[in-house]
């Protein structure tokens, strides 16, 4: 059962806690006026949050002049100057029929809760080359790795080169409390993750508990990031049908921070514990 407190929520980008360059890029990817920007992860990893901020922001840069409309399962929140329609499976009000449908209407921006099937991923690929801006979320445990998700599904390489502009990794993870944070040092079998140079500079820190936090040592979240911006160089290793972790690294050569390296700043800093980086992130992805 997820719970969702409307009043106790803000769409502000800069509360989704990015750092400020994945923010300069995410937002700049939104300036684009057709494609698609995925959003993956797992439940719970901040992507319906980024979303609907995604949308908030496009309203406040461009007003009614913009034409947006979504596709969820279900609506979540309601948001100002957006049409929004929730599917309805038993009455076949499916994702690919309301995408069909929303296509007639010819918004400017379409989004589409989760890419679930070949049905919807071909609609939302096609309506991304036609000249509209599709912002949807797909799960896939890096970024990179959604282009064999969805070559999967049965979407040709070249039309996924052609139609994704870019690809935001969402977690999310628990800041220190902020009362009681006190310097620590990790266990040195987690050590072994971490580069020298970096434990010389870093600032351990976890919180021993106390009233603030309820004695976790932990107090609010904020997320973690992989943001993959695809350019001509990587759309060529899509068209060469490169495996996920070559893509991988193609992305990073390109400048693609990974996951990994985005919470690690974190640790580094003392917002968070190395326990609750690696808790978030599977180690083969590190």
């Amino acid at each position: 059962v997820r719970l969702f407190d409307p009043s106790n929520r803000s769409f502000d980008m800069v509360s989704l806690g990015f750092d400020e360059e994945t923010l300069a890029k995410f937002i700049q990817l939104l300036s684009h006026p057709s494609g698609m920007i995925l959003l993956t992860g797992p439940t719970g990893s901040g992507k319906t949050t980024a979303i609907y901020s995604a949308l908030y922001h496009i309203v406040q840069r461009s007003g009614p002049a913009v034409s947006i409309s979504t596709v969820e399962d279900p609506v979540e929140f309601n948001l100002p100057m957006v049409s929004q329609a929730q599917v309805r499976p038993v009455q076949n009000f499916t994702y690919p029929v309301a995408l069909r449908s929303l296509m007639r209407q010819d918004p400017q921006v379409i989004m589409v809760g989760e890419i679930r099937d070949a049905e919807t991923a071909a609609i939302a690929v096609q309506a991304g080359l036609t000249g509209h801006l599709v912002i949807s979320t797909i799960h896939s445990g890096i970024a990179a790795g959604v282009f064999a998700r969805l070559i999967n599904m049965d979407i040709e390489p070249f039309l996924l080169a052609s139609s994704i502009v870019g690809v935001l990794g969402l977690r999310l993870i628990r800041k220190n409390c902020s009362q009681c944070a006190q310097a620590y040092q990790p266990e040195p079998a987690l050590l072994h993750f971490v580069a020298e140079e970096a434990q010389a500079v870093a600032q351990f820190r976890r919180g021993a508990g106390c009233e603030q936090c309820l004695n976790t040592g932990f107090f609010g979240r904020t997320a973690i990031t992989e943001l993959l911006v695809v350019d001509e160089v990587f759309r060529e290793a899509v068209l060469k049908k490169m495996p996920t972790r070559a893509l991988q690294q193609v992305a990073i050569e390109r400048g693609m921070q990974t996951m990994w390296q985005n919470g690690l700043k974190r640790v580094l800093s003392g917002q968070t514990t190395l326990e609750e980086i690696l808790r978030v992130i599977a180690v083969d992805q590190l």
